[in-house]
């Protein structure tokens, strides 16, 4: 499964991720709050809206940020609307809103702090994530956005950053339990208004010590992720047709009772 995060930042240009001013009438406002993010003194606004023709619906798919004698900076989700965020464990700096979820990283009070946004999840497939903070003038940045990525933890590290722990995907099945597509952690370093760094020790050493065997930093459908194992409790990688014949000798392992 191939990162998006890096072509993101590359190719979406600053003109069109930047302010828009806000047509009365043209969206519904599901969520709104204000903090001040940048320390500067002022509230910023954060809003969150659907699109007019959603009747009913309080999936919001539009961000606005609005900040005292800037024009509105806009950012539309358009792969999935975005969701609450209520994992448990996550260092909340202050949360107002279900969908607008705030981190800090530092000490206060000039503590950096990120916004996150979590898409919505179908039934087969994992929602998106978009990481943003204060940048250059106090003016939005995204420093994080994957298309697929499953949120586990948020922690803070020595030097004032913050460790982003999770998914790239929603792992493949490959039998009943004890057995699905090999999905590895993928750990993101967060520091003040830089684009987020994948750190590839730290997401080899998460993933052996909770989840299995080291098969490279990235999604692979084509190995699966085995256990408990007959020998050991500790989960192994094995390629497909390994499994099916390791399948074929344990069936017991990976049967429902």
């Amino acid at each position: 499964m191939i990162s998006v995060a890096l072509l993101l930042l590359a190719n979406m240009s600053q003109s069109s991720l930047n302010a828009q001013q806000t047509r009365k009438g043209s969206s519904v406002l599901i969520e709104q709050t204000r903090l001040d993010w940048d320390h500067s003194g002022n509230s910023t606004t954060f809003s969150l809206f659907r699109r007019p023709g959603d009747v009913g619906s309080d999936q919001p798919d539009r961000l606005v940020i609005k900040q005292a004698g800037k024009p509105d900076w806009s950012l539309n989700n358009r792969g999935d609307a975005w969701a609450p965020l209520s994992e448990t464990g996550l260092p909340v700096y202050r949360k107002q809103a279900k969908r607008l979820f705030f981190v800090s990283a530092g000490s206060e009070p000039n503590a950096r702090i990120y916004l996150v946004l979590k898409g919505e999840s179908s039934g087969c497939c994992v929602g998106s994530l978009t990481v943003l903070t204060s940048g250059e003038g106090g003016t939005p940045k995204i420093v994080f956005h994957e298309s697929s990525y499953e949120i586990h933890a948020i922690t803070p590290t020595d030097g004032n950053a913050l460790e982003l722990i999770g998914r790239s995907s929603d792992s493949e099945v490959w039998a009943t339990k004890n057995a699905q597509s090999y999905d590895p952690y993928r750990i993101y370093l967060f520091r003040g208004a830089q684009a987020a760094a994948y750190d590839l020790d730290l997401s080899r050493a998460y993933t052996e010590s909770h989840y299995c065997q080291w098969h490279g930093p990235k999604y692979d459908e084509r190995f699966v992720a085995v256990g408990p194992t007959t020998d050991s409790t500790h989960c192994r990688v094995m390629s497909g047709e390994a499994f099916h014949l390791y399948l074929e000798k344990h069936p017991q392992l990976f049967a429902t009772p």
